[in-house]
């Protein structure tokens, strides 16, 4: 369970214990504010979690007609941190795994308080491929579920293909990368497409191409040759792996937006964090609505 928004948390200092049958007396038809949905009670160093029920009405206040008690002290911790994005499930989940917390109170940043139980985040797989490092669509996964964007828990999954590994598998003489931006290198001789290097015949006899489809038919087209060819795609890889959790990943035929694969959503090379954003809600659409 994670509130909407932190202005549905009331948080109430008590002196009496935080038990339940005193929890029941001390609240019930006790007047809350109209958005107040839950009730975080501190008592000492003891904290409780309720949810409460209140007829609707126009009125600013109203009584506690039932309530529900979420969590007692035994099962529930708090913490100050203020790092923390309590708007994000995914970044409380996190924190609340970390600690072993089944209930987790946060005071997080810009001062504001909300909670966190029992809630079971998603896995989300995320195909990617370094160097460049760190890598980006993880990096930017990350950002779009600390903003709070996406009001669901998810649990990251990266799933990471070094190309240093992959070219150290080839047997060429020569290796060829598809960039020279990309920070990739090789204790072979080294070239890189986009640099349209003059491969003379004995080079083209002995090489390697790192890359994708896109990268094996610019080669062909420029050299007339087939190089021995290891595919990194993180889309080829992801598809030939058939993940059953959901999964997003990038390739470049993808010029904008982003394409689904039905678990698989697919985001371009250089894909924006709004991109990214998109790719994660319409992937998690029906686990967000529910």
């Amino acid at each position: 369970m994670f509130p909407e928004h932190c202005k549905e948390v009331s948080i109430k200092n008590v002196e009496f214990p935080l038990a339940e049958k005193e929890i029941r007396k001390n609240l019930l038809g006790k007047t809350a504010y109209k958005k107040t949905r839950f009730i975080i009670l501190n008592n000492g160093d003891d904290w409780a979690v309720v949810g409460i029920r209140k007829p609707q009405t126009k009125n600013l206040f109203s009584k506690i007609e039932d309530l529900e008690i979420l969590s007692l002290p035994d099962s529930t911790q708090y913490l100050d941190d203020n790092s923390i994005n309590v708007l994000s499930p995914t970044q409380m989940a996190e924190k609340a795994q970390e600690l072993g917390a089944e209930t987790l109170i946060i005071k997080g940043k810009f001062e504001h308080v909300s909670f966190i139980h029992k809630e079971r985040p998603v896995p989300v797989i995320i195909f990617e491929v370094v160097p460049p490092e760190p890598p980006k669509l993880v990096e930017l996964v990350k950002k779009v579920l600390y903003s709070g964007s996406i009001g669901k828990a998810v649990k990251i999954i990266p799933k990471i293909l070094n190309l240093h590994d992959l070219a150290a598998k080839s047997s060429g003489r020569n290796i060829v990368f598809p960039c020279n931006a990309s920070g990739l290198e090789s204790d072979r001789k080294t070239f890189y497409l986009d640099q349209r290097p003059d491969l003379p015949d004995e080079v083209r006899n002995s090489i390697s191409l790192i890359g994708c489809d896109l990268s094996l038919r610019i080669f062909k087209t420029l050299y007339g040759t087939e190089p021995e060819f290891f595919n990194f795609c993180p889309k080829r890889l992801a598809e030939a792996e058939r993940p059953k959790q959901l999964t997003i990943t990038k390739c470049c035929e993808i010029s904008e937006g982003h394409e689904r694969i039905g678990g698989i959503a697919v985001v371009p090379w250089g894909a924006t964090e709004k991109e990214v954003e998109e790719a994660l809600k319409d992937l998690l659409s029906e686990e967000v609505g529910t």
